[in-house]
């Protein structure tokens, strides 16, 4: 197995590092690691969990809809949500939409 390390792979919001292993010209695992503390855990500090919908999305001001994301997964996880399918489907249809909406 082999690996190859890109970094700094550069963005927007600061560098990451991705680290890529393969196998016989295949891709067997790929991680992206991001050194850069942005502090949005500290806004949300004492605040509702709820709140999370609304501040997350408007703090980047890039990516707004990918925190989103983020933040519905994660109270997901904090209240033990049952996701429906079809909810997940349109979670995941809205965000392709956002991203085809920022590269037009």
């Amino acid at each position: 197995m082999t690996s190859k390390i890109v970094s700094p792979f550069n963005r927007v919001e600061g560098d990451l590092d991705v680290e890529v292993k393969f196998k016989e010209n295949k891709v067997v695992d790929a991680k992206i690691v991001s050194r850069l503390f942005r502090g949005l855990e500290l806004i949300l500090k004492g605040k509702s969990p709820l709140d999370s919908l609304v501040i997350t999305p408007r703090v980047c001001g890039i990516c707004g809809a990918s925190h989103l994301y983020a933040s519905t997964s994660a109270l997901d996880m904090i209240f033990n949500a049952e996701v429906p399918r079809n909810a997940i489907r349109l979670r995941n249809v809205m965000s392709m939409a956002e991203s085809c909406q920022k590269r037009s």
